[in-house]
């Protein structure tokens, strides 16, 4: 535990009981919280895997830092044995060399922290590049929330921490049981109250005069007539916090200790919230030692600030030669005054027994002892912190080390913390001026009314204080303001300024004029805020607007220092809450009053009866109170879903099923609650189709909804938003098969509104309930997140989640109600069976599984019609119906010769043989349906052969569908050619041009040669083919073609067939699996773009339609296709009918699918971008690149992810060709990679820079030369360096548009207009709308880069496109032509240039000399460093992030 957590556990007393000292097993100070953190150690937790990661990371960084022997065993001493065993049991050790045989124990420490540095730096690093950057960072507002690895960490802990927090609560709830028992007990034998208890302060509620008019009284009452005019409030209100709060508080404390540096996250989420006991007095020590923190560093604070405490109060004790430090001199005048104190003030009142007063006594005594301070503010400034720092049994203990730790506070608070008396009256004289500018009616009135009948009491307000200050504070708003100084007046008048009253507002710290919850409340936002003058002063403006109908009634200085001194006790502390929070976000202050100041009840009722007379109806902001109950679900879960997901075999559940409500507010969360209670199973059954039925309701339930306030989300309000509830059916599912740990899975989701916009109050209208029965359909899977906005949508099928274990038709039915209206009793019928046609729950009549998903909003009631029996299934191979083909974990797998020893012996050419075709290998992203075709060829003495056709199998994976396809061939035994090939050809969808093309095709020898001369062996086996796209190369006709004519082809990535060649028998084997490694496969090895393919392909699987079948309706759905039937016949043959181009009315063969959209981009693996060369450009030049990523309009508004994808990317050019010209310079540069968010309207812009350079080289040549303009100045990359600019497309089609592009140089400037067109059109509509000549371009002059998808090497691209259409939208492309030869006789090559810049010796030596070798590395070196201090420079003066 830090030195700072020590000092806090300190500071809360209630937690001395339970602070055992940490340990590295119970890190923390409460005994539940080290269970927890044990809880998420246990083996199998996802804590070991994140582990895993990070410490391989480490320890692979760690061994390249092993050249160095000593560094080696200090390395690997410092990571421990238990890590060196697990994660480098591969390393030689030699301890010996850190013995003192071989360095001095001075060196040992020193390499001891070097090892330790360098590990903490790399861990940090680790931790970065293993994507787990928010264990460091933490999740920023707007950012998406983690995935993978860290995410389930984050979310088991979560658990494991919320599963402990309710079982301590439950346990305190019960201890508290007890402890109120005895309390009683004792409390029925002594007669005498617990002292240490919290009195409930809003019994002690005086009735105020002001608005009566009748009393002129200037005195405030006594305490006993307190007691007789306070409010009787119904029930037992609680304390200033509660038990379950402080217990959250505690563990919040105990989090803090372990880690202070989380303290300013904790003030920031508590921002506008009261604290609890525990958590406050952890803050308000904290603030109070931060100064101290500040002044002395690198010690022990708290323990430095505590003895020079006692140093002083000891020397206090030798000087005023006394024995006690609690009996002053002045021992007898602290005590009238905090008996006087505590008798006159509001929120002291509750707590005037003697054990509290003799606390306060002793404290102030000890301060005056310290220091000889007293001042009799000094009595309410101590107050709230002795509710604080509560501490039971040092309440009476004379000497106690409390008062002494209270004194100190209280002496630290006073230096510290609380603004001194100068800025106490420049605050008030702010406020006033506050009012003055926005509320000028208050402001006039207060000023108008001041002066009437002014009885000013001048003792009360420290007269020759106020006039011994005034000045200062002048001096200070003069310092800070324009106001002039006023001239001095007599006292009378200056006490009678609305002012005043402030200043002792301010002055007495609230304590005087709120009540107890209230003067908490002020106290806990002023430590939090820092004791910022802001934050008071917004105390002061909130009051001041709360209190305003009744500033506005006074009519003299009695009426309206009544006001100030009486009338703010009496405001609810929520109303106060509200209108400070509303102040602090900046909002207009004249809304305070109407919007949340509901005055407490003049008679004698209670708080929970109704609202304040003359509001029928809330506050502007805060909704009437609504409920929901009678919740009840209709569901159908699919047979599929069933078969997939063992657990729902049993059924469902009551004790399984959990339903949650939450209220939102557009995209604001306002509310979550789960339901407690066991739902009711009215009906569960089977249809004929396997699926499962079921109607479960919560009968129990009835939530109720009070206090939403909708007051501090105006930009919700203004986008149309209305508060809605979201319902959420999870069931619990065991993990891993242990029964004992189950997780939730998301069943459905629904949304049911419960209020909608009244009309009746015009345009600022509130919102009224939406009564009665709601029935909406539950959706399955989980909310996706793009449909919690301002203005919730249905979700499409696009929106759903594949893989949802429901189906369609499920609804559920609440019936929403005003609480204040709700029917006397409302039953629920028991359910009504499925053939009454009046159920209003009615299930659906049976139907085929893959029919009954249509979209539907509501389910219409109606009788079950008998569902005609479904037609005769087609005859197919024995494949299982509806069984799912399982994802390959492999993509690729080497033949095993092992795997293909039952085929049989080949047989000659002149036997029948048997062509399976029995799958394709990961088809590319923009395929969709598929089948194969071909031919034999070359076929010899064969007749009758028939061409292939294969249909997909429905069940079939759709990203490597199965076809199950077999055909004999020479069943009459004639002799075939030995040279017979096979052609085949998979045509597809293509889903982004929409049209039938051909993936790729290929082409197989089906024999070998024989021994005998015209003889042919049979290929015997499995067979995986690489696909080309195109047609061989075609002769005379296809039957000269041979099986090497694909061969020059380029290659579809990652996409083969997978075939067999097998003698024809009478048994007709099954397609083996292709993880066996039965197929021949080493054509088909990956390269390494196609590893990186393959692993997107894996990535997508829950997101790809998962079948065959699925990419039929999915496609049915796209096009919107009707009346086709729903057996595997028909949508085989839709699919069919859809891949025949005949039946499409188009006349040309088909074409190939685009190899450059084969692979769809993701912002994982981002793009890669290369500068290559200009041409054309001035002569005299050095040139460099400045390239940055402009994202389009639709991409800007979505953050950046955890990884840093989507941000603002940008790069520059660096290491020019030595032998490139000055006018057509080449780079030499490693590809960038990039990984903005798809827009097709995104571009990079690339800014050419061209600087006159001189470099002039040192005497000597021993280091870099000094670089500068040829006129001496410095270099500087200013608007005139810039020479031109141009842009190039990133996106289109939903792939990187990969080639090479050369593009035009533009010398436009380019102005933020320009930019804000870019993001609005493509490049080419860009060029195309803007009007180019020679002012705006530079003739002849153009770019060249390459760019491409990363999931490729750029020389791995199975089609490199040559872009070169935006110079034709500008002009004439053949102006741009690089010439044949770069450069002319005028033009310099680079380091000729520089050559010309040496001395004569070094120029007769030429490029080829030593010298300018040497000064050649120092020209880049320097000119590096220059480069980067001037794009610094230059990304400041232009808004945009460094390089």
């Amino acid at each position: 535990m830090s030195n700072r957590g020590k000092a806090q556990a300190k500071a809360s007393p209630a937690s001395k009981k339970e602070q055992p000292m940490p340990t590295e097993a119970r890190p923390f100070s409460k005994m539940w919280i080290n269970s927890c953190y044990q809880q998420t150690l246990l083996p199998g937790a996802p804590w070991h895997k994140l582990e895993e990661e990070i410490s391989h990371n480490l320890a692979q960084k760690a061994e390249k830092q092993f050249n160095h022997p000593q560094r080696k065993e200090m390395l690997m001493e410092v990571l421990g044995k238990h890590f060196v065993e697990k994660y480098m049991s591969h390393v030689q050790r030699s301890p010996d060399v850190l013995e003192s045989d071989h360095m001095s124990s001075e060196e040992r420490n020193r390499l001891k922290i070097d090892a330790e540095n360098w590990l903490n730096s790399q861990m940090y690093k680790a931790v970065k590049e293993t994507g787990h950057g928010y264990m460091l960072t933490g999740i920023g507002p707007g950012e998406p929330p983690p995935t993978g690895t860290y995410a389930d960490f984050l979310r088991d802990t979560f658990s494991v921490f919320t599963t402990g927090l309710d079982r301590e609560l439950y346990c305190q709830e019960q201890n508290l049981t007890k402890s109120k028992l005895e309390e009683l007990k004792l409390l029925k034998k002594s007669g005498k109250p617990d002292i240490y208890k919290v009195p409930a302060p809003s019994r002690m509620k005086p009735v105020g005069t002001a608005s009566s008019g009748t009393s002129q009284s200037t005195v405030k009452p006594s305490s006993s007539q307190m007691r007789t005019m306070i409010h009787t409030v119904e029930g037992d209100p609680p304390p200033l916090w509660g038990p379950q709060s402080d217990a959250i508080g505690g563990a919040v404390v105990a989090l803090l200790q372990r880690d202070p540096r989380k303290f300013d996250i904790v003030v920031g989420r508590m921002h506008g919230r009261q604290l609890p006991g525990s958590l406050r007095a952890y803050i308000w020590a904290d603030v109070l030692f931060k100064a101290e923190r500040k002044r002395m560093k690198e010690v022990y604070v708290e323990k430095v600030v505590r003895e020079r405490f006692a140093v002083s109060m000891s020397r206090g004790l030798t000087e005023l030669r006394i024995k006690k430090p609690t009996q002053s001199p002045i021992n007898g005048l602290i005590q009238n005054a905090v008996i006087e104190t505590y008798s006159k003030t509001t929120s002291m009142v509750p707590y005037k027994h003697m054990e509290h007063m003799k606390e306060s006594i002793r404290a102030l005594n000890v301060l005056y002892v310290y220091d000889r301070s007293y001042e009799p503010y000094l009595v309410q400034w101590l107050f709230p912190m002795q509710l604080a720092f509560r501490d039971k049994q040092a309440m009476s203990d004379d000497m106690g080390e409390h008062v002494i730790e209270l004194a100190m506070y209280l002496d630290m608070l006073n230096a510290n913390c609380f603004p001194s008396w100068p800025h106490v009256f420049a605050m008030a004289e702010q406020v006033m001026a506050t009012l003055q500018q926005h509320d000028p009616a208050l402001h006039d009135h207060l000023k108008r009314i001041a002066p009437i009948n002014a009885q000013v009491n001048p003792k009360e307000f420290l007269v020759q204080l106020l006039h011994q200050e005034r000045e200062r504070a002048e001096a200070i708003l003069r310092s800070s303001s324009t106001a002039t100084p006023r001239a001095p007046s007599s006292s009378t008048q200056f006490l009678a300024d609305p002012s005043i009253f402030l200043r002792r507002w301010i002055g007495e710290g609230f304590v005087s004029v709120l009540d107890t919850p209230g003067v908490m409340y002020v106290w806990d936002q002023l430590f939090m805020q820092q004791w910022q003058q802001s934050a008071i002063v917004n105390v002061c403006l909130s009051l001041m607007e709360l209190l305003r109908h009744r500033f506005m009634e006074a009519y003299d200085y009695v009426t309206m220092k009544e006001v100030f001194l009486l009338e703010p006790c009496k405001l609810y502390t929520v109303d106060f809450q509200m209108a400070w929070i509303h102040t602090e976000n900046g909002k207009n202050i004249l809304d305070i009053n109407d919007l949340y100041n509901r005055q407490r009840p003049q008679s004698p009722t209670s708080r929970l009866d109704g609202v304040s007379e003359g509001r029928e109806t809330p506050f502007a902001g805060l909704l009437k109170p609504c409920g929901i109950k009678n919740i009840r679900c209709s569901v159908t879960i699919p047979a599929d879903s069933i078969q997939k997901e063992s657990w729902l075999v049993r059924g469902l559940h009551p004790e399984d099923l959990r339903l949650s409500v939450a209220i939102y507010f557009g995209s604001i969360k306002m509310r979550t609650r789960v339901c407690h209670s066991l739902p009711e199973l009215a009906d569960q059954k089977r249809d004929s189709y396997g699926q499962l039925l079921a109607q479960i309701e919560f009968t129990n339930e009835r939530h109720i909804y009070d206090m939403l306030d909708l007051s501090q989300y105006d930009v919700e309000r203004e986008l149309g938003a209305y508060p809605y509830a979201i319902f959420k059916l999870e069931h619990m599912v065991p993990r891993r098969g242990d029964l004992s740990d189950r997780a939730p899975v998301t069943l459905a989701w629904a949304r049911i509104p419960l209020y909608r916009q009244s009309s009746a109050r015009g345009a600022d209208s509130g919102f009224s309930i939406v009564e009665g029965d709601s029935t909406v359909p539950l959706h399955p899977g989980d909310i996706p997140d793009s449909l919690i906005t301002a203005q919730p949508r249905t979700p499409t099928q696009e929106d759903l989640i594949q893989g949802s274990l429901l189906g369609y038709n499920c609804t559920l039915s609440a019936f929403v109600f005003d609480l204040s209206n709700e029917p006397p009793s409302r039953q629920v019928e028991p359910p009504v069976h499925s053939d009454s046609p009046t159920s209003p729950f009615t299930m659906p009549a049976p139907v085929a599984p893959v029919d009954t998903r249509p979209p539907q909003t509501q389910r219409t009631p109606a009788p079950p019609v008998p569902s005609p029996p479904p037609p005769p299934a087609p005859v197919q191979p024995p494949t299982p119906a509806h069984q799912e083909t399982p994802q390959d974990s492999e993509p690729w797998v080497p033949h095993k010769p092992a795997a293909a020893k039952k085929n049989p012996k080949p047989s000659t050419n002149r036997d029948p043989f048997v062509l399976y075709v029995d799958a394709a290998r990961y088809l590319p992203d923009n395929a969709s349906l598929v089948k194969v075709t071909g031919r034999i060829l070359r076929a010899g003495d064969l007749t009758n052969l028939q061409d292939i056709l294969a249909p997909p199998d429905l069940n079939g994976s759709s990203r490597s569908p199965t076809f199950n396809f077999r055909m004999e061939i020479n069943k009459e035994g004639q002799v075939a050619d030995p040279d017979l090939l096979l052609f085949l050809r998979l045509y597809t969808y293509d889903v982004d041009s929409r049209e039938v093309v051909v993936v790729g095709s290929c082409l197989m020898p089906v024999f070998t040669p024989g021994r005998k001369k015209g003889e042919g062996l049979l290929n015997v086996g499995g067979h995986q083919l690489r696909l080309s796209s195109g047609m061989p190369a075609m002769r005379d006709s296809l039957g000269l073609i041979s099986a090497t004519d694909l061969d020059t082809n380029p290659k579809v990535p990652g996409c083969s067939l997978l075939i067999r060649l097998l003698p024809l028998s009478q048994d007709s084997p099954s397609a083996p699996a292709y993880a066996t490694g039965y197929y021949l496969s080493d054509k088909c090895q990956p390269t390494v773009s196609e590893s990186r393919i393959f692993t997107s392909y894996m990535a997508d699987q829950k997101t790809f339609p998962k079948t065959e079948r699925d990419m039929v309706l999915r496609l049915q759905q796209f096009e919107k296709v009707t009346n086709t039937g729903t057996s595997d016949a028909d949508l085989t043959s839709w699919l069919i009918n859809k891949l025949d181009i005949k039946r499409q009315g188009v006349s040309q063969p088909a074409g190939n699918l685009a190899l450059p959209r084969c692979v769809r981009y993701r912002v994982k693996l981002g793009l890669k971008a290369q500068i290559t060369a200009a041409f054309g450009l001035p002569d005299g030049l050095y040139v460099q690149c400045f390239a940055r990523v402009s994202a389009g309009k639709q991409s800007r508004l979505i953050p950046a992810t955890e990884e840093g994808y989507g941000k603002e990317e940008q790069f520059i050019t660096q290491t020019l060709k030595p032998d490139s010209h000055l006018t057509c310079p080449v780079w030499d540069d490693a590809p960038k990679e990039m990984h903005p968010f798809y827009d097709q309207h995104s571009c990079l812009i690339i800014q050419v820079i061209g600087l006159r350079v001189l470099y002039r080289p040192q005497a000597g040549h021993k280091k870099p030369g000094t670089l500068h303009k040829p006129d001496g100045t410095p270099l500087e990359i200013s608007d005139s360096e810039i020479i031109g600019w141009t842009a190039v497309p990133l996106f289109d089609g939903n792939s990187v548009i990969s080639g090479t592009h050369t593009v035009p140089v533009l010398t436009r400037p380019l102005s933020s207009e320009l930019q804000e067109e870019l993001a609005e059109k493509t490049v080419g509509e860009f060029l195309k709308h803007n009007v180019w000549n020679s002012y705006t371009k530079m003739h002849g002059a153009s770019l060249q880069l390459k760019l491409w998808d990363s999931h490729f090497d750029f020389h791995e691209l199975p089609e490199v496109m040559d872009h070169r259409e935006l110079l034709e939208a500008i002009g004439d492309a053949a102006e741009y032509d690089p010439p044949a030869n770069p450069g002319t006789a005028t033009s310099l090559t680079q380091q000729e240039k520089l050559l010309s810049m040496m001395e004569e010796k070094v120029r007769k030596q030429g490029t080829k000399g030593t010298t300018f070798k040497k000064e050649n590395i120092f020209f880049q070196q320097a000119m590096a460093t220059c480069m980067d201090n001037m794009m610094t420079d230059f990304c400041l003066q232009n808004g945009l992030p460094p390089l």
